[in-house]
């Protein structure tokens, strides 16, 4: 008869020790997470390459350019469509060309390295002259050239533009359901390889996507603790090197894919995003805020320190006050961006208003972080 009671509290006790571990899991600082190094980096020596073309679209319903001849319409697509005809042998003076369903478009895509002749890859199809609409229309070879002038890829077929079956716009200046632009999935083929080369005096170099002394020092530590010897060492914020052992001279894949499969902390960066077109900010957790006073229209942001807040306001909690020029925002010294933007949104700031007065204070120094507009 005494063991129910017994079993009553030890059950209680286990829910609220279960209770406050969740607690605690919440409270905690969030840990930083181990990622991957191919996550992290590239390979020097293995980069993508931009292409660009200049093609034709033909088969759209009535929306291509305008082109009716001699010195009206869009020159070029006239032009084009003379010297296309010219290299299956017919001959057409450019003033009697008078078509509505062919559109000049300019094709890029990006090479990926490693591949090699015959594989496929995404086209991007861009109206270049006043086309209102290149749905229904199918891209003629087009020779795709690199940089340094040679064709590298070569695109032909039917295009996809996004939007479905909606028509396009009465007129060609109308700015509402444009189909200007258009994909061609896997419609290039690659004509010619773009040779990598990983290795140089026996080194491999990784290329941080974004430089940051850190990281470099992290991952060269890494990998040194996984292959014993001190292989790796990192150049600058930018690159780690990395020294082929002599069990891999002849495996290199191998070796990069055990370096890329190494896990590491990656250091996390105080950077804020905004972009004032949607009014979305992003913004990481070590975010702070130093000691500082903003006034935006109605808006009144005071970031005091401890010992400036001891005597008037409660520095563990955010305070806020109503005064007769505005609102009145007051925050602890080192209070994290989340608690701002937080209080901002709890005296009716608008997103555009927050990106203001985050701006106005990475610009008087007082947000410890990196802000970048899109």
């Amino acid at each position: 008869m005494i063991l129910a009671p017994v079993r009553l509290l030890l059950a209680v006790a286990l829910r609220l020790a279960a209770a406050a571990a969740i607690l605690g899991l919440f409270s905690a600082p969030a840990a930083a997470v181990p990622v991957k190094v191919r996550d992290m980096v590239d390979i020097q020596g293995a980069r993508e390459n931009q292409l660009t073309g200049y093609g034709i679209v033909v088969g759209v319903p009535g929306t291509g350019d305008t082109v009716i001849g001699g010195r009206s319409g869009t020159i070029f697509t006239v032009q084009s469509i003379v010297n296309m005809l010219k290299r299956f042998g017919i001959v057409v003076p450019a003033q009697f060309v008078r078509v509505r369903n062919v559109a000049a478009v300019m094709v890029t895509a990006t090479l990926p390295p490693y591949l090699k002749s015959g594989n496929k890859v995404d086209v991007v199809v861009s109206s270049l002259g006043d086309a209102r609409s290149l749905r229904g229309g199918t891209l003629l070879q087009t020779p795709l050239l690199g940089a340094d002038g040679a064709t590298y890829v070569v695109a032909q077929g039917p295009i996809s533009v996004d939007g479905g079956t909606r028509e396009p716009p009465a007129t060609a200046y109308s700015t509402a359901n444009r189909f200007t632009t258009a994909r061609l999935p896997a419609g290039g083929i690659v004509e010619r390889e773009v040779p990598a080369t990983v290795i140089a005096q026996g080194e491999v170099t990784l290329l941080l996507k974004q430089p940051d002394y850190t990281a470099c020092t992290r991952i060269a530590e890494a990998v040194n603790k996984t292959f014993v010897a001190n292989i790796a060492a990192p150049l600058d914020a930018a690159s780690v090197k990395l020294r082929i052992p002599a069990d891999y001279a002849e495996h290199i894949v191998e070796f990069v894919s055990a370096v890329t499969g190494l896990e590491f902390e990656a250091p996390t960066l105080a950077r804020v995003v905004v972009n004032e077109r949607t009014g979305t900010i992003v913004m990481g957790a070590d975010v702070r805020v130093a000691a500082v006073a903003v006034a935006h229209g109605n808006l009144h942001l005071m970031v005091r320190s401890e010992r400036q807040s001891e005597l008037t306001e409660d520095t563990e909690a955010t305070t806020l006050r109503q005064t007769g020029t505005g609102n009145l925002l007051s925050l602890p010294e080192g209070a994290n961006i989340a608690e701002v933007v937080d209080a901002l949104n709890a005296i009716g700031a608008t997103p555009h208003e927050m990106i203001a007065v985050l701006q106005m204070l990475r610009a008087a120094g007082a947000l410890q972080a990196d802000v970048t507009s899109l």
